[in-house]
């Protein structure tokens, strides 16, 4: 139903701030404020602002909206993206549109400011030195001011923070504060591999933390979906697995709700037909799943749509040209100067550039080559080089070329790959491209003329038609015999030389360009519109319900491995990345722990690295294998798609300008530096400063947590029950006395006299030790993680209380209840570490596998924990721990495997409920660690050498 007119004069107003003077199309502000909050796909032609048509119609439904809107829509948007241009346009465009509302949550530092303080349109965020986005320090955690969001309609006043998640470590913790509304904007591979249970460039015991939270509460865009390929199919059957029912066939639901929508100029619903929303007839989504341009809005021909949609554009096809022809930089550089002479009295803001989109890296870099030769001395002026395959840093530096003013007298010529061919706002004059699948072709179009400034519905300006030249890919010389092999071994050399894309993809392409002239989106809409649905073919394969359940699992096999994501990710490809690093260390072995930054890391095809004309230094790397393991030699098989390969500098494969070069020549510079925070597991054990007792941590992690609980909306009811007694006994483990006992052994190491009168203690720090004194950077960074990997328990204490939680549930023979049963797996999960399966850790050398009495987890049968009192409440004493319900199948008694405990689980709430009760005791359990409240003691200097442990906060001899 539609709102009244003031609600479209307010949403006008509100596009308008946000964009800096814009005015909604209709389309973007029918999408704001008609109708329920729904998944749909969402196709108009390129160029019409897509991107903000979604991240301001959600932050308009979430927070501007009547309360039924608000309450249907996800606190959480999930910008998902098939490339890291892209994401890092997205991410930008998102930071300025927050903060042009000053609705934006953190700090920043813009180019540009206007006379009202606020970034201009044109504004961009300053880089700092290792290609972060410098300009914008994120605040999950900002206070309620008064902006110009609350004093125009916002219903929260709480401001919102904008996270980027593209490998490496995340500038801050988003997935910390689940109550708070955020945006999240990334590459498919690293939040589809996190949403099924596998983050790339994560730790293990992260993995679950991030899988609750993005399949639950969020509203998921999946933008360009013609080139996701099985990471579409990944995520639409996501969606139909976080719903109740689908035609009759249960699905697992969410504890809120979690919803999709898909962006494309070319897509249609034939498409989406996964698995799950397959029927022979057709799909089962509702008529009204695609949302498009109206019938008033494709007649309309003088507004900025309308221009768009009509810009003048012609196509010439040259299928005998390639870009390997000895002639194609003079081509190229001659059609540039004629555009330039017809353009020299033009007006300067009139685009004066020529974009050449290549199929392949290799190509763009040797065109590049050859037009540099051309161009001679305003080649470093004139030429833009732009791929996948460079370091952020180096990446930025291109990519703020493009928005820089051109020079009028010699413009510009932009060498790129696909990573323009989508969601990139960039216009040309002319355009080269080498044939591709028609929907790739369409979407590189749209970076000719793209906003009408050369003319539009057939007609012309500036004395310039802007022209698009189709050019053909380099094929191999036919077979001089036509023997059987020398023609099976031509047709193998043909089909590699349309890749990355299928052969018959593009001559169907070809095909149907063969007799378009008019390349203006309204006439390919209309004219290819049947040739297109007939190539958008529904995914042969996709994720299936059994395989989901297994990704629930994130033990190490018994290859200690994980289950390979990629295929669901990406697909089998011999495009599949790895990420790539080069530091420089001391000794063999790297030292480093896995504190990658997203600056450092190359995104490089797997098959570029380890292939046969891949770079022959890489044996030289390290592959990161989990905390447990560290870095190991680089190996083929530990070398898999997503892994992070840490190279030497002298490994070579890389150049500042040239970005990925796979030539071991190469000069890398090292552009690492330690992380300036600590990460959620670092303060799932220690504090920033200070020293706690368990009462105190509990009591703060209580008060998180009734945070949480009130802006979530929970009410106190079962669920709350369970969470209140997990976080009432998930620390209780740490009163065995080994473990207090290393506290007293770190003190001593760090010069500090141990606490005793806050023992049993449960969270301690290093930042008092004198021997940090006078270190600072680096230095200090790494004396306090060599401090810390000196407190080594040898047991998993959250595995000492869960065991005591259970045995207590079982007093006088009880059964428990289920939500007993949730809180003592949440106790046991809650540093991710331990969850479906209760079994020690698979150690690298069968060798370690220790002989002596029977324990898991360092916990030790018989073990016993004397109780003590948190506010009041009293934890009994656990005489003897029970590790019998490692083993599978009943123990005698009649008590049920631990593993038979979470299936009960599974079944009961579903793999996405689990994983956000998980979330949210995580989330509740860092945010106290980060910022203690009760009764930090801060330890004095001094020898803890003489200091015993209290019997009494030990519980006795093991």
């Amino acid at each position: 139903m539609m709102e009244s007119a003031a609600g479209q004069s307010n949403f006008t107003a509100f596009f308008r701030q946000a964009t800096g003077g814009c005015t909604p199309h209709p389309y973007q502000e029918r999408l704001a404020i008609e109708g329920e909050t729904i998944p749909q796909l969402l196709t108009v032609p390129t160029g019409l602002g897509k991107t903000a048509a979604a991240v301001l119609a959600w932050l308009w439904r979430r927070r501007f909206a009547d309360e039924r809107i608000r309450k249907q829509t996800p606190r959480r948007l999930v910008y998902c993206l098939p490339m890291r241009v892209l994401v890092e346009q997205t991410f930008g465009e998102s930071v300025k549109w927050l903060d042009r509302l000053e609705l934006l949550a953190g700090t920043t530092d813009w180019t540009q400011i206007g006379a009202d303080g606020l970034p201009t349109k044109e504004a961009r965020l300053k880089r700092c030195r290792n290609g972060h986005a410098g300009g914008y320090a994120p605040n999950p955690d900002a206070p309620r001011r008064d902006w110009w969001a609350s004093r125009n309609g916002d219903q929260d006043q709480r401001p919102i923070a904008v996270h980027l998640l593209m490998g490496g470590e995340e500038r801050t913790d988003w997935a910390l504060w689940p109550e708070r509304d955020a945006i999240l904007i990334g590459t498919q591979d690293m939040l589809l591999s996190r949403a099924l249970n596998r983050g790339y460039a994560a730790r293990r015991p992260r993995w679950p933390l991030e899988f609750g939270l993005l399949n639950s509460d969020c509203l998921w865009v999946y933008d360009e979906v013609q080139l996701m390929g099985s990471g579409l199919a990944t995520g639409l059957q996501l969606e139909a697995f976080r719903g109740k029912e689908i035609d009759g066939t249960q699905c697992f639901g969410t504890e809120r709700t979690c919803m999709s929508w898909y962006m494309s100029a070319t897509a249609s619903r034939r498409l989406l037909t996964t698995r799950a929303w397959r029927t022979t007839e057709g799909d089962k989504r509702p008529p009204d799943f695609v949302f498009e341009l109206s019938p008033a809005e494709r007649e309309d021909k003088q507004s900025v749509l309308g221009q768009r949609r009509l810009a003048t554009k012609q196509l010439e096809c040259q299928p005998t040209w390639s870009l390997e022809d000895a002639d194609a930089a003079q081509r190229i550089v001659s059609r540039h100067q004629v555009m330039m002479q017809a353009l020299a009295d033009a007006p300067q803001e009139v685009p004066r550039r020529t974009l050449i989109v290549c199929n392949t890296v290799d190509r763009a870099r040797a065109i590049y080559a050859a037009l540099t030769k051309r161009l001679n001395e305003d080649a470093e002026n004139t030429l833009v080089l732009l791929h996948s395959r460079f370091r952020p840093p180096d990446r930025t530096r291109q990519q703020d070329r493009l928005k820089d003013k051109v020079d009028p007298n010699i413009g510009q010529i932009v060498v790129a790959t696909q990573v323009v061919e989508a969601g990139v706002d960039l216009s040309s004059a002319v355009l080269w491209t080498e044939i591709a699948p028609l929907p790739s072709i369409i979407q590189r179009l749209g970076r000719l003329n793209r906003a009408g400034e050369f003319g539009h519905d057939g007609q012309t300006k500036c004395g310039w038609t802007p022209v698009a030249v189709l050019l053909g890919v380099p094929l191999p010389s036919p077979p001089a015999k036509q023997t059987k092999d020398e023609t099976e071994k031509h047709e193998k050399k043909v089909s590699a030389a349309y890749l990355p894309y299928e052969k018959s993809e593009c001559e169907a392409a070809a095909q149907a360009l063969q007799k378009v002239s008019d390349a203006s989106p309204a006439y390919l809409e209309t004219e290819l519109r049947s040739v297109l649905d007939s190539v958008m073919q529904p995914p042969a394969y996709s994720l299936r319900r059994h395989e989901l359940l297994d990704f629930f699992d994130t033990d190490s096999n018994l290859s200690l491995g994980y289950t390979d994501v990629s295929p669901f990710v990406r697909g089998i490809d011999p495009e599949t990345d790895i990420y790539v690093v080069w530091r420089e260390w001391e000794g063999d072995v790297p030292q480093f722990d896995f504190d990658v930054g997203r600056h450092e890391i190359c995104q490089v095809p797997i098959w570029k690295v380890i292939g046969k004309d891949g770079l022959n230094t890489w044996w030289r790397g390290y592959v990161w294998q989990g905390r447990e393991r560290g870095w190991q030699p680089a190996t083929r098989d530990n070398l898999l798609p997503g892994a992070t390969l840490l190279l030497p500098t002298s490994a070579g494969g890389y150049a500042d300008a040239l970005g990925w070069t796979g030539d071991q020549d190469s000069q890398v510079s090292d552009c690492y530096q330690p992380p300036s925070r600590s990460t959620d597991e670092d303060l799932l054990s220690n504090l920033e400063r200070g020293w706690q007792s368990i009462e105190s941590h509990t009591t703060d992690v209580q008060s998180c947590w009734n945070t949480i609980r009130e802006l979530l909306g929970l009410d106190k009811g079962e669920l709350s029950t369970a969470i209140d007694e997990t976080i009432l006994w998930h620390d209780y483990g740490k009163s065995v006395r080994r473990w207090q006992a290393a506290t007293r052994l770190l003190a001593c190491k760090a010069g500090l006299v141990w606490p005793r009168e806050i023992a049993p203690i449960g969270k301690f720090s290093m930042s008092e030790s004198p021997g940090l004194s006078g270190l600072s950077g680096a230095r200090l960074y790494w004396a306090i993680r060599n401090l810390r990997r000196s407190f080594a328990p040898k047991l998993r204490h959250e595995v000492a209380s869960a065991l005591a939680l259970r045995q207590y549930h079982r007093r006088d023979g009880r059964d428990p209840t289920i939500h007993e049963l949730l809180a003592e797996y949440l106790v046991m999960a809650h540093h991710g570490h331990v969850r479906k399966t209760l079994r020690d850790e698979l150690p690298r050398d069968p060798r370690r596998i220790r002989r002596g009495p029977e324990e898991v987890r360092g916990i030790r049968e018989g073990t016993t924990v004397s109780g003590f009192s948190i506010n009041g409440r009293e934890l009994p004493t656990t005489e003897a721990i029970s590790i019998a319900c490692r083993r599978m199948g009943r123990s005698p008694n009649g008590e049920e495997a631990w593993t038979r405990t979470v299936l009960r689980l599974l079944d009961h709430f579903g793999p996405f409920r689990l994983a956000y009760y998980e979330a949210l005791i995580r989330a509740a359990d860092c945010r106290a660690s980060a910022d203690p409240q009760t009764d930090v003691v801060i330890a004095s200097p001094g020898s803890s050498q003489s200091v015993g442990v209290p019997t009494t906060a030990g519980g006795g001899m093991e």
